[in-house]
């Protein structure tokens, strides 16, 4: 009967996240991928994380009035998120396929505390949940560690090629960003060997999750020649969810590598 009533609740939740229209919810994978390890957590902290996970996954509508703080991401500290208020961004002139990164990094970003945040998207869905709830999802939350589900590596030679692969691309079947509808994915290992055979000339950057699935990937160059000091050039980036596209950049950055201004072909 339990099962059958959390079912109940579940199917409410999700229903109740399209009712509303007009603004999206934008969120980075690292915020994502903490709400998707709660999922699997029983009782109304399972249901709570699966409505919300579904509302960032399908891009969940709601109204501009009602919509305040967006572009969700996680920060240094276990317990706060930041986002930027939905008005700062004009989305008339905003390109999100040449800026996707754009609200990530501009000024005026802010931060709350995830219980705030936890009600704000619940009260936005209409969910009704009691403060025991809350509390309850906000310890589970602080118990997830980002190092331990989503982090940064540099793969060489064979490795490369494993990684471009469907069983190790996360959103591959929903063909999930730029990423997901790669081309090379599931290519003959073959046309690697460009790649694989030349371990001091390239790598690949990826952003990998717990279960060994990439969220993003781009190659890194190692160059002959540079028009500064730097050693590297990080190519054409590929994610799941484009706002990851920032995670990369900073990356880069704090490398000291060159990369593409505008991520395109």
């Amino acid at each position: 009967m339990k099962t059958s009533y959390n079912s109940f609740l579940l199917e409410k939740y999700t229903k109740d996240l399209f009712l509303l229209l007009e603004g999206n919810l934008y969120s980075t994978s690292s915020f994502l991928s903490k709400i998707e390890i709660l999922k699997k957590e029983p009782g109304e902290v399972g249901n709570i994380a699966k409505a919300i996970y579904r509302m960032f996954g399908d891009r969940a509508y709601f109204s501009n009035d009602e919509l305040k703080q967006n572009f969700l991401d996680t920060t240094d500290k276990e317990d706060k998120v930041s986002f930027l208020m939905n008005n700062k961004i004009d989305f008339d002139e905003w390109d999100e396929e040449y800026e996707p990164s754009l609200p990530y990094t501009m000024r005026g970003r802010s931060e709350m505390k995830i219980g705030r945040i936890i009600t704000y998207l619940c009260k936005l869905a209409d969910i009704k949940i009691k403060p025991q709830d809350i509390e309850k999802f906000v310890n589970m939350y602080k118990s997830t560690s980002e190092n331990d589900s989503i982090q940064f590596k540099q793969v060489s030679g064979k490795d490369i090629a494993k990684y471009y692969t469907s069983d190790r691309t996360y959103g591959y079947r929903d063909e999930m960003g730029s990423l997901g509808a790669s081309c090379m994915i599931d290519t003959d290992k073959k046309r690697f060997k460009i790649y694989t055979k030349n371990k001091d000339k390239v790598n690949l950057l990826i952003y990998v999750n717990s279960n060994d699935e990439i969220l993003g990937r781009a190659l890194v160059w190692k160059l002959d020649e540079s028009p500064c000091e730097a050693k590297y050039f990080m190519d054409r980036v590929y994610t799941s969810r484009d706002s990851d596209i920032y995670k990369f950049i900073n990356y880069a950055k704090n490398q000291g590598w060159l990369y593409k201004f505008r991520q395109g072909y």
